[in-house]
């Protein structure tokens, strides 16, 4: 009796991921950390519903802390873990959400080797470079003297081992928080790149404007599901069918889903 929401301890889910973990051109309330939050805790109700669930509640609710990062892939997200872990925080679940960040082979060290070159380029050749990565015209006269083009088997090779190389962080990350007790949870997300494949679902008015994006720009995303799926790393969930029958549109681009289509994967 008496007993607030304020009073009730949190249960910790953190969420690592990208930038659809971390809700890319979404409102802050729609993003995956929210919607989670909102699942796990027993909404969405009205306000008043609400309220009075809350009073009654005899556990903690849950939190989730949202760590998704623009890019990020799941190796970076094993080294911010291990920062989050070291400054004394702790959570009670975790979730990775990965898949389209992933990188073929071994990354190099990295270098600041853009910028150096920069330094010692001609005047001309500066003003070429910035007009061609702003414009976005040269992306087009590529992606259209490629429609279509099939994937090589050097692109087959490097998805291969890039699912090695996720599989084997997995892994890594897998022995970790058993060791420390946390529960940890793997996804594989669903993309609009791949379901260009003639199985999957059919796309609706304001998704099938990203067509000339798919066939035409660049193949490895359909060949990343594809190397997935022949080599699929053990406990980590495929949440790629997740869309299938859904009629109305769950993404704004190829690789983000909508608030609809972030409220299904939730």
């Amino acid at each position: 009796p008496g007993t607030t929401v304020k009073a009730l301890d949190c249960r910790r889910l953190w969420l690592f991921g990208g930038s659809t973990a971390m809700g890319l051109g979404l409102r802050d309330g729609d993003t995956l950390a929210a919607q989670l939050q909102t699942q796990l805790n027993g909404g969405p109700h009205d306000p008043d519903t609400q309220r009075r669930l809350d009073l009654a509640r005899t556990e903690p609710l849950w939190c989730v802390a949202n760590f998704g990062m623009g890019s990020q892939e799941l190796w970076q997200e094993m080294l911010l873990l291990y920062e989050t872990l070291a400054r004394g925080a702790r959570p009670d679940a975790l979730l990775f959400y990965d898949g389209l960040n992933e990188t073929p082979g071994v990354l190099p060290w990295p270098t600041n080797d853009h910028a150096v070159r920069s330094l010692h380029e001609p005047v001309p050749s500066r003003w070429w470079r910035a007009t061609k990565d702003f414009s976005g015209l040269v992306w087009v006269w590529r992606s259209l003297g490629r429609p279509a083009r099939a994937v090589s088997g050097d692109v087959a090779a490097d998805m291969d081992a890039m699912i090695r190389r996720y599989t084997f962080t997995v892994a890594l990350l897998r022995g970790w928080t058993r060791h420390l007790g946390i529960p940890a949870i793997f996804v594989w997300q669903p993309a609009l790149a791949y379901e260009i494949e003639p199985d999957r679902r059919r796309r609706v008015v304001g998704e099938n404007e990203w067509r000339l994006w798919e066939c035409c720009g660049n193949p490895a995303d359909t060949e990343r599901h594809r190397a997935f799926l022949r080599h699929p790393p053990a406990g980590v969930h495929d949440l790629t069918g997740v869309f299938v029958g859904v009629t109305e549109q769950v993404y704004f681009d190829p690789r983000h889903p909508n608030t609809h289509g972030t409220t299904l994967i939730a």
